[in-house]
């Protein structure tokens, strides 16, 4: 499949979802430690750039630490300000190395120009890859999408997820302004779902699944614009591009979350889009 073909797929499914479904989906399947990122894919598409397969726009002048530098000099850009070259405007020898060469990614959203997304098939054990691979949008949306339709609804499994989220956001509202996710993370290793998922972990035979699946959690509330800060948002309010900065060189969570602190709070906007019909969790985005 190729990143255009992606491209197109990704929006027939998205046009196709639905979200009350999704999110009971996703609510419903936390007490057994499942994530299901399908309102993570629903959230950065309401903001979605979409675009052909892209390298930026600039004149090749023979000289490779030249071209480097003007290479760098236009990625420093703002997104709106730097200069794209479509696939469909490229030369015919342009257009050969890309799918000939090695692999070269789309610079506005970090995905390649081909994949065999048989032979590499989104696991959602791992989330899609740093939350912006567009063959693993389109592979996690066709999935849930169809799961979703076919999920019944279970009113204990509900009150367990809804319990689940409520000690989250509890947990989150109580740390101190200078707390950052890592520390929210800590707090929640502790409490009793958490130990619950260990022992689906051991279960099914995978390991750090628990460690995993409450990471994958609270990046999702950053995609859903829940936990993000004024200059780094989440997709809910602005599209973010495939390569997103992070807090440090070392840090190994995905923006937004990765730059959230508890000065932050919670977005209260976002939190009654994606939960405000669950009376349990009124009290985070009323008062």
């Amino acid at each position: 499949m190729t990143h255009n073909e992606a491209i197109e797929l990704l929006l027939k499914e998205y046009t196709s979802s639905d979200k009350k479904r999704l999110t009971e989906l996703f609510i419903q399947t936390l007490p057994i430690g499942q994530i299901h990122f399908g309102l993570q894919v629903l959230s950065k598409m309401r903001t979605y750039y979409v675009h052909s397969y892209s390298l930026y726009d600039i004149p090749k002048t023979g000289d490779f630490y030249k071209d480097e530098r003007l290479w760098i000099k236009e990625n420093k850009k703002p997104f709106s300000e730097r200069k794209y070259l479509t696939f469909e405007n490229m030369t015919v020898e342009q257009q050969r190395e890309i799918m000939d060469g090695p692999t070269r990614y789309c610079l506005i959203c970090s995905s390649p120009f081909e994949k065999d997304i048989e032979k590499y098939p989104f696991n959602p054990l791992y989330g899609i890859v740093d939350g912006t691979d567009i063959f693993h949008m389109v592979q996690c949306l066709q999935q849930e999408n169809r799961e979703s339709i076919s999920f019944v609804y279970n009113d204990k499994q509900q009150k367990e997820g809804l319990s689940i989220l409520e000690e989250v956001f509890e947990t989150i509202a109580s740390v101190q302004e200078s707390d950052g996710i890592r520390y929210v993370y800590k707090l929640l290793k502790k409490k009793d779902f958490f130990k619950h998922w260990k022992i689906e972990g051991k279960c099914i035979g995978v390991k750090f699944y628990a460690e995993l699946a409450l990471q994958h959690l609270l990046e999702i509330m950053g995609y859903l614009s829940i936990l993000h800060t004024e200059k780094y948002r989440g997709s809910f309010y602005e599209f973010n591009e495939g390569c997103t900065p992070r807090s440090s060189r070392s840090s190994d969570w995905n923006y937004p979350v990765d730059f959230w602190r508890g000065k932050n709070g919670i977005d209260k906007i976002a939190f009654k889009y994606w939960f405000g019909e669950y009376d349990e969790l009124d009290k985070y985005w009323k008062n």
